[in-house]
């Protein structure tokens, strides 16, 4: 059961990033609106929560540390 709720979130943490950078990049590029500093800073916890989970597929022994990584990592997007 706590296999299938984790399976879960990182689906929705996948789901999330690659729509928030999608858009971001759909935005800038085909609708031709310069990001400024600040939206170009946001791109690159996204960008890394799709290699952290992607990298927590591949190695699942390392999956407590990568978790907790991600955490910290949403964490500094709010400060």
């Amino acid at each position: 059961m706590l296999n299938l709720i984790q399976k879960n979130y990182t689906r929705i943490i996948v789901l999330v990033s690659f729509v928030a950078l999608i858009s971001a990049y759909f935005i800038e590029y085909i609708l031709g609106h310069q990001p400024c500093n600040l939206c170009l800073m946001e791109r690159i916890p996204y960008a890394a929560a799709l290699v952290i989970v992607i990298f927590n597929h591949k190695f699942n022994h390392l999956e407590r540390y990568l978790i907790l990584l991600l955490v910290f990592i949403f964490l500094a997007i709010f400060f």
